[in-house]
């Protein structure tokens, strides 16, 4: 047992930290003269060579260009801006006045007929007219004609004015390069220079260069000068206030020039000093703060503040000699302490690396801090007062790699190799630490538990577990790898909690989850996923393990992000990267007073919202220091927590760590047509050609509280059916979209997550192809009308023409060669009567004759009914093939029916299939009464389909296909049948009769 004093010094509190944009960033110039930010939210810039707009990503540079006077600005030396309530961006250079019209991009430039040095533009009462101050005085300027009015000093004719502010009594404020202040009353119409006596004897000298005005919520006018000091006037009483540099006063201001002014939300006045940084002036306490220029990474970066402007969500902008700077006050919100340390006698600071390694709670005041270097006490309540505490010799190196406190006050170590049991006296200033555990191991105790049984537990590195029994001594020491049976031989224990029966869960790095069975001294292994045992590269590396209010048990993983369950360890919830994770490496685990986790990975500070899931991610922008570690973290009470890191404590307010409430507004910045940039304005459509179907769109969220980290999500209505989540891209494009009208919709969250649910939108309309506008579709339309009437009406006129030659050839071969034919049979008949049966040798002849008249006569008969049109329809064909029938079957004694079914009776046949079809009918008959023997016959026509079915049966001999050689009258049949494209059916078997059936297409 040993007892240490404890000494006392202060630690150092680190600066705001500023994050700086030069010409290397697009910055036209790094000399920022001028700032102010427009209704929509850009930041514009003026400098010494150029306008600028910036939308926390990119710059755009607007500058004089002599090969384009009217379209430029009319010099690139910019020392004023101002927005009227157009939009205009109003630039007032070292040659008269420019205005941008924010929407076209076109440049008007107002010129006066001498050269004028504008150094203030003020709007007039008259929303059409603006006051402008120059080298030459003042002018008004009436917008719309481009006239400008002169309102020169009865006692000088030029006086160089610096600034211009109108107060609530009409009454203009001028300061000037070297002629002190002037007001003009604007209902008077008159002069009248202010006095200021301190100044008023060094008139003309440098001394007396004022520079920016400013009127506060308190009517006072706050004027800068450049050597003088702060000047104060109120308005109202005209009292006269100066604040100058005193060096045994480190309230008072830190420069006596200063270039430009603001009032913040609280009322207090920012100064940016000429060589001396920027200043904060607090009316309630007539205090200063100063930020001297401190030109490293981080600082406050310059040699010469020239312009100060705060934007929206608390963000200060300050233009320097050698750039823009900008603090945000978002970031703030870590207080952080500096744990570099005096290591000897001889009081010569010597900086030593320092990680904090854990933190525990003496009381509602002070706190421990263990570290490498030893173990710290810090008064939480006096100004971070800190007190160090070595444990053995003074000065001597020692490990506090964990820290407990337990139920009785007592604050339990654990070192390297050693525990320490402490008792600390807060009256006597003293500390009593006593060494357990001594010779039982040499590894480091990385982990403690003290359960309700008198033990305490310690977890090692490479080392297991040991359990100490604080009142007898006792001690039992387990190997997790060589109980579970692992090869890996790991052993490092990381967190040890208690379950509701009774055992401990036991957090390993390289075992894995597993759990203690105290009574009979057992583990058991926990299975994180559903694949079996852990592996080593996924879950098995636990580096934390804690239980929170809800009773929620969380484990942090080096390679298998955060688990959550419950008592029972029977289902794991696994958050991961897709969940938000910016790793899977999860180093600590802490829950703070709204329920929600703060967790470390390698160097970022993580909240997850165990509510909503939404996980936030912070890093050194917010005030971390950047390095690849962060040490443990602790709630201290509801509204501190505390974070190690290299070097450093950080202490931060959970309940308002999230401070980044603007929601950004949504701009489409570029929209190109095949990579052409093309002007597009909001809420005016924009009209294509149907072969302008390749378009693209950037677009910009204007958040400038860690811009980097914003989010964007689009769409294009008409073709996305949901958002397209970007992350932080600004880019779409769409290729090949067809004709119609679209949508382009995008929308943005800040840092913090929080979304704009307005979107910007953009109306996209692609017109049709000449071939498909209605006025093409009428043309197309009755183009077909006229196509299809010709073809009509040709094929009308070419069928009556046939029609008519039908007939005429049907009458011409019935009239002529039909009377002919007959004729030549009445002759020969009436020659068979004359010769009798007596000319043996002629008779035969004529007989021939006559007989071949007839067969001719048939056919011409047959000719003749196929070319007239009249017998197209199907009810003639049927007339004559009943006809036909009763002439041939009658004459043999053979009984018949014919069925026409009614569909078939608008049927109608075309020449060539009529004559063939008929044809094939007059065969297959002739055919059944000189063959069959049969003594009925059953014919019918009907339609399947899109055919024609002639179907013959009789009950004859029938005979077998496959013997009888076919004759010329089946031959012919299918010849006639492939004709017409039918097809032919002969079914037959001896003394069963025969079916002829006939498939003819219609469509033929």
């Amino acid at each position: 047992m040993f007892t240490v004093l404890i000494p006392h010094f202060l630690i150092a509190q680190i600066p705001p930290k500023f994050q700086y944009y030069t010409i290397a960033d697009g910055l036209s110039n790094n000399y920022v003269t001028s700032i102010i930010q427009d209704h929509r939210g850009f930041m514009w810039f003026g400098t010494n060579e150029g306008l600028n707009r910036f939308d926390g990503y990119q710059f755009i540079n607007y500058k004089f260009d002599p090969d384009n006077t009217e379209r430029s600005l009319t010099n690139s030396w910019i020392e004023a801006i101002y927005e009227d309530k157009e939009g205009t961006i109003w630039a007032g250079t070292r040659n008269c006045i420019s205005a941008l019209n924010t929407v076209t991009g076109l440049i008007r430039n107002y010129s006066y007929r001498e050269r004028l040095f504008v150094s203030s533009i003020l709007p007039d009462e008259d929303v059409n007219k603006l006051w402008v101050g120059t080298d030459a005085g003042l002018f008004l300027l009436d917008k719309k004609t481009g006239n400008w009015q002169h309102y020169p000093l009865p006692f000088k004719n030029k006086i160089f004015i610096r600034s211009v502010i109108q107060d609530h009594y009409h009454r203009l404020w001028l300061t000037t390069y070297s002629d002190g202040v002037l007001v003009y009353d604007l209902k008077k119409r008159d002069y009248r220079q202010f006095i200021i006596p301190e100044l008023d004897k060094h008139l003309s000298r440098s001394s007396a260069i004022l520079g920016t005005s400013l009127l506060d919520r308190n009517n006072n006018l706050w004027i800068t000068s450049w050597y003088s000091g702060l000047i104060c006037i109120n308005t109202v009483t005209e009292k006269i206030t100066r604040y100058v540099h005193d060096d045994m006063n480190r309230f008072s201001i830190g420069g006596n020039g200063g270039k430009d002014l603001l009032e913040d939300a609280d009322g207090k006045i920012w100064i940016a000093g000429l060589k001396d940084g920027c200043f904060i002036y607090d009316p309630s306490k007539d205090q200063f703060k100063n930020h001297p220029f401190d030109n490293i990474q981080g600082g406050l970066t310059g040699l010469e503040a020239s312009s100060i402007y705060k934007g929206g969500n608390g963000i200060y902008w300050i233009g320097t000699d050698k750039g823009l700077n900008k603090y945000d006050a978002t970031n703030q919100k870590i207080q952080t302490v500096s744990f570099s340390s005096s290591v000897n006698s001889s009081n010569t600071t010597d900086i030593i690396v320092n990680v904090i390694l854990s933190i525990v709670k003496e009381n509602d005041s002070l706190l421990w801090v263990g570290t490498r270097r030893g173990l710290y006490l810090i008064n939480r309540v006096n100004d971070l007062a800190l007190s160090k505490i070595i444990l053995g010799k003074p000065y001597i190196y020692c490990v506090a790699n964990c820290l407990l406190k337990d139920e009785n006050g007592v604050l339990w170590i654990g070192g390297d190799g050693c525990l320490y049991k402490c008792v600390f006296n807060k009256r006597q200033n003293t500390f009593q630490a006593t060494q357990l555990l001594p010779g039982k191991t040499k590894a480091s105790l990385i982990s403690l538990y003290n359960d309700h049984n008198g033990n305490m537990w310690a977890g090692t590195y490479h080392d297991g577990l040991f359990k100490l029994n604080i009142a007898t001594g006792g001690c039992a020491h387990y190997m997790p790898s060589r109980l579970l049976h692992h090869q890996t031989n790991d052993n490092i224990i990381s967190g040890i909690i208690p379950l509701h029966n009774g055992k401990l869960l036991i957090g390993t790095n390289g075992d894995g989850l597993c759990v203690l069975d105290p009574v009979n001294d057992s583990f058991t292994e926990v299975t994180l996923n559903d694949r079996g045992t852990i592996s080593k590269t996924d879950n098995a590396s636990v580096l934390s393990v804690i239980r929170d209010s809800k009773k929620n048990i969380w484990i942090a993983t080096q390679f298998g992000g955060l688990f959550k369950t419950n008592d029972s360890l029977q289902r794991f919830e696994q958050i991961t990267e897709k969940q938000g994770l910016p790793s899977l490496r999860i180093d600590d685990i802490k829950e703070d007073c709204m329920h929600n986790l703060w967790l470390t990975s390698l160097g970022r500070l993580i909240l997850y919202n165990t509510g909503s899931g939404t996980i936030n991610v912070f890093t050194s922008p917010y005030g971390l220091n950047g390095n690849n570690y962060l040490g443990q973290l602790y709630a201290f009470n509801d509204s501190v927590m505390l974070l190690g890191e290299e070097n450093t404590l950080h202490i931060f307010n959970p309940k308002n760590f999230i401070t980044n409430k603007e929601i950004p507004r949504v701009y489409v910045t570029s929209f190109k047509i095949f990579d052409n940039n093309q002007p597009v304005t909001e809420n005016q459509a924009v009209k294509l050609n149907y072969d302008q179907n390749y378009f693209s769109f950037e677009y910009v969220g204007l958040s400038y509280s860690h811009t980097e980290h914003n989010m964007y999500a689009y769409m294009l209505e008409g073709l996305d059916k949901s958002w397209n989540y970007a992350g932080t891209a600004r880019y779409a494009s769409y290729a090949n979209l067809g004709e119609g009208t679209y949508t382009f919709k995008v929308k943005a969250s800040n840092s913090d997550g929080l979304w704009n649910e307005n979107p910007a939108t953009i109306t996209i309309i692609i017109a049709p192809p000449f071939w498909h506008r209605w006025w093409f579709y009428t043309a197309g339309i009755l183009l077909a009308a006229a196509v299809i009437y010709i073809m009509y009406s040709f094929k009308v006129s070419r069928l009556k023409k046939e029609m008519l030659m039908r007939d005429k050839i049907s009458r011409d071969l019935h009239d002529d060669v039909g009377s002919t034919l007959s004729s030549i049979r009445f002759f020969s008949n009436a020659a068979q009567g004359t010769l009798g049966e007596t000319d043996s040798k002629v008779l035969p002849l004529i007989k021939r004759i006559g007989a071949a008249s007839d067969k001719i006569l048939y056919s011409l008969d047959d000719i003749v009914w196929s070319i007239n049109p009249k017998n197209d329809h199907i009810e003639l064909i049927a007339a004559r093939m009943t006809e036909f029938a009763a002439e041939i079957l009658e004459a043999k004694n053979i009984s018949f029916k014919i069925h026409i079914d009614e569909e078939v009776s608008n049927v109608k046949l075309n020449l060539a299939t009529r004559h063939d079809f008929f044809l094939i009918y007059k065969e297959a008959i002739n055919n059944l009464a000189k063959y069959s023997f049969a003594d009925f016959v059953n014919i019918s026509v009907k339609k399947e389909k899109n055919k024609l079915v002639l179907k013959i049966e009789d009950n004859g001999k029938g005979f077998d296909i496959d013997t009888v050689k076919q004759g010329n009258g089946l031959t012919s049949m299918h010849e006639r049948a492939r004709k017409i494209r039918a097809r032919l059916n002969v079914n037959s078997a001896v003394n069963q009769g025969t079916i002829i059936t006939l498939f003819c297409p219609l469509h033929n």
